[in-house]
């Protein structure tokens, strides 16, 4: 039996992968270099490809069982916004590229098997299309997401954290940063928790088994 196709967007380093072992067949899609080749040493057996993830999703959805979403946060983030309020940064339009992905996937997968999830951070505004909240995150998707309880592993920002206490969190050891110029501990605090990952590929897995096509 061929194994089920997932697409991985916006992949990180794979926080939300982290669970989903080697029975798929995942591609992971990632813009930045430094952060795909990081991920690649993590999950050697994925596909990983260095490419703008939003028109990748446009080109190839069709392809996949299963998508997975995770578009930049930092326009939707009510921490980014309070910060603005404290005098600290600068007012910045929300990225509605977040609003293009769940409408496309909303019409597109009409009548057919892919399932999608699209996550983001809980935002500063109402959302424009309702979501399912879970912990920290929105899920837009046409998956039944049960409430569940995570434990979040975030550390919240990063002041007196070294970059080990991090990885510790994260249950992540990096040994190779393939010359990342960003902020590591940031790069690590913005990983969707393994446990919440695993548990959408469950609810994944138990939609396809009923077989019902999308509606």
């Amino acid at each position: 039996m061929a194994k089920k196709r997932i697409l991985n967007l916006y992949c990180g380093i794979g926080g939300n992968r982290k669970e989903w072992g080697n029975k798929y067949d995942v591609t992971a899609i990632e813009y930045n270099e430094s952060i795909s080749s990081i991920y690649k040493d993590l999950y050697p057996n994925d596909n990983v490809i260095v490419a703008d993830a939003h028109q990748y999703l446009q080109d190839n959805f069709k392809d996949y069982d299963f998508i997975w979403a995770s578009p930049p946060c930092p326009t939707h983030s009510r921490m980014r916004f309070k910060a603005y309020c404290n005098g600290k940064g600068k007012a910045l339009f929300p990225d509605m590229k977040l609003y293009e992905e769940i409408l496309f996937l909303q019409q597109y997968t009409k009548n057919t098997d892919i399932k999608y999830v699209v996550e983001n951070v809980k935002g500063w505004y109402k959302p424009l299309v309702e979501p399912q909240a879970i912990g920290r995150h929105y899920f837009w998707s046409n998956l039944e997401l049960p409430p569940i309880k995570i434990i979040s592993n975030s550390t919240g920002n990063n002041k007196g954290m070294t970059l080990q206490k991090k990885m510790d969190a994260k249950d992540v050891n990096i040994t190779n940063w393939h010359n990342y110029k960003g902020d590591k501990r940031t790069l690590l605090n913005n990983c969707v928790e393994a446990e919440l990952g695993h548990y959408i590929l469950n609810c994944f897995e138990k939609a396809k088994e009923r077989g019902q096509k999308n509606i």
